[in-house]
């Protein structure tokens, strides 16, 4: 006579990994595609060209706009942008805190004149901003 072992069945206790996967899929997709979207600001300057290699600097706060008619853009990455013209900009310079940030880039249309220019970074400098960076358009060879 044969014993019939009665068996009893395993229960697993352990997390599923395809639940798991899914979920570390979805963080990769939310990541990659909030990462690569860069605030750009609709404002159109034509940026001087240059040859040379500069260092890019990727961690920018803020960035000034200098186009053509005089109009001045600052883009903030946590605030709303804010538009000047020459003058309000020399006013309302002092209220934007840009003092309080390490580096501050500037944007300048290549057609505008020399002297706008050194005005503006005049006016940057009266008010306590030290480290201004110009940006270019490099020129792939």
């Amino acid at each position: 006579m044969t014993r019939k072992r009665r068996h009893k069945k395993r229960t697993y206790y352990g997390i599923s990994m395809i639940n798991l996967i899914d979920v570390i899929f979805m963080l990769l997709i939310f990541f990659m595609i909030t990462t690569t979207f860069k605030k750009t600001e609709n404002f159109p300057i034509n940026l001087p060209k240059s040859s040379a290699n500069f260092i890019q600097d990727e961690n920018v706060s803020v960035t000034v706009f200098y186009g053509l008619e005089n109009t001045i853009l600052v883009s903030f990455d946590d605030r709303k942008s804010l538009s000047f013209s020459l003058d309000e900009f020399q006013d309302e310079v002092l209220n934007l805190g840009l003092e309080s940030y390490q580096k501050v880039h500037l944007s300048a249309d290549e057609s505008l004149d020399y002297g706008n220019v050194i005005s503006l970074l005049s006016i940057l400098k009266e008010n306590n901003v030290s480290k201004v960076n110009l940006d270019i358009e490099k020129i792939h060879k």
